[in-house]
């Protein structure tokens, strides 16, 4: 009777722990036990052959159901099998949400009024020098780096995963270096992104605007507003290589002269037009790494002015001449960040599916000076050359059902002075929504 007792109990536990085996999701909730990081599961929510494929023979398979709502897979062939499913290679970075990024950058510029201790001039009358030290009238921001609107880094609300999506971001800067005292800017960028080639590659397309300072002002009244378009940006991006837990990609931001000229008037006659009609090219390499719940990225991109833009001046016998060509400083950005899904629900039903809290490093380094353009009357170039700025942001990711993304997140400058911040704060409220066939690179995180 004690073995035929014994037997049983033994039966009953192996039955229950066949049960528990058979329903994981108890392991995966909020303060509850975690996934071993070494088989983090991965869902198909579509039951997609990538794991169970139909025979080829022509045969059917009774091992296969016909509409299975959920397959959980914790071998390490998933991402294989995927990959043969959409014609990419093996990888991973779907578990790491966008980077949040930290970038106002104008690259402002100044104007100086000419005399014996702003400018040098030869025997000949010619300038060959300038006191960049001069106090002058501020002249807004080079219509080139997107006017008073800022410019738009890679790093910004992306990833180099190619990604189907559609997103809109609202970024308020505080006391930003626009004007005297200071201009609050609030920035909107909604943008898409389109992918090609079977996930491989896509192209986005970013049309920021924003409440700040105008792009035309009034000698006297320097700091009104007004709600301006800045510069439409592209980016074109590809995967480059992946394993299961890497991915690295590059590509090229192109930046195109949407925004309007910054000019300045006197009454109803114009002292300066820098023309808003050059490209800024911004090639990036980066690198995403994702493992179970923690994932990281590093980026680095070099924005160039490509081509220049020309300006006018009003010279001495008053008129509005073509002075020269000026050219905004090229730019050297280093990204990185951390972060961690603390909770996720893989009940579809749910609202709230992931909170995943991330920090941020932003380091912003001009090199080079920029260049000045001047006449016998007036001067025009950057007080912001060789910058460099460092600012941290730190926020948190929520996942909303298994294709929506809301970001809150606050950045903080840590460098001071003239050339070491752009702003006093920023707060950031991003929007992200994935559509489209999903793959291993580009899925919302499913399981862990």
């Amino acid at each position: 009777m004690g073995i035929h007792v014994s037997s049983r109990r033994w039966a009953v536990m192996a039955t229950a722990l066949a049960l528990l085996s058979q329903n994981e999701s108890w392991a995966h909730g909020f303060g509850k036990k975690k996934q071993d990081c070494e088989t983090c599961p991965t869902v198909i929510q579509d039951g997609s052959s990538a794991l169970m494929p139909t025979p080829t023979d022509g045969s059917s398979s009774s091992t296969i159901p016909s509409t299975p709502a959920m397959t959980i897979d914790t071998s390490d062939s998933i991402s294989d099998a995927l990959a043969g499913q959409y014609d990419v290679a093996s990888g991973s970075g779907f578990a790491a949400p966008n980077m949040v990024g930290d970038f106002f950058g104008t690259g402002g510029t100044s104007l100086i009024a000419l005399g014996s201790e702003g400018v040098g001039y030869d025997s000949f009358g010619n300038v060959t020098g300038y006191n960049r030290d001069t106090p002058g009238l501020p002249a807004g921001a080079s219509p080139g780096t997107g006017g008073t609107v800022g410019r738009v880094k890679f790093s910004d609300n992306t990833s180099i995963v190619p990604t189907d999506r559609v997103y809109f971001g609202y970024q308020f800067f505080d006391n930003t270096r626009l004007s005297p005292g200071g201009t609050d800017v609030s920035r909107f960028v909604p943008g898409f992104e389109k992918t090609f080639f079977g996930g491989k590659t896509s192209v986005e397309v970013r049309i920021p605007f924003a409440s700040t300072l105008d792009s035309t002002q009034q000698v006297g009244a320097i700091g009104g507003t007004n709600t301006e378009l800045g510069n439409v940006t592209l980016f074109f991006k590809s995967l480059l290589y992946t394993t299961n837990n890497w991915a690295v990609g590059a590509g090229l931001t192109v930046t195109t002269p949407t925004a309007d000229d910054t000019v300045i008037r006197q009454g109803s006659s114009e002292l300066i037009r820098i023309k808003n009609q050059g490209t800024h090219l911004a090639p990036y390499l980066g690198v995403v790494y994702s493992k179970c719940r923690l994932f990281s990225q590093l980026y680095m991109q070099y924005d160039v002015d490509a081509t220049g833009r020309d300006v006018f001046l009003r010279n001495s016998s008053n008129q509005f001449l073509r002075a020269g060509s000026l050219s905004d400083e090229s730019v050297f950005f280093v990204d990185w960040n951390v972060g961690y899904w603390i909770y996720r629900n893989t009940n579809s039903d749910s609202l709230l599916t992931g909170i995943a809290p991330v920090f941020e490093i932003h380091y912003n380094q001009g090199l080079g000076n920029s260049d000045w353009v001047a006449n016998d009357a007036r001067i025009v170039g950057s007080t912001q050359s060789q910058f460099s700025i460092i600012n941290l942001t730190a926020g948190s990711h929520f996942l909303l059902g298994q294709r929506s993304m809301l970001t809150l997140a606050a950045v903080v400058p840590v460098t001071d002075g003239a050339r070491g911040r752009q702003f006093d704060f920023e707060f950031q409220v991003l929007f992200n929504y994935v559509f489209g066939k999903t793959n291993q690179f580009n899925r919302l995180p499913s399981l862990f």
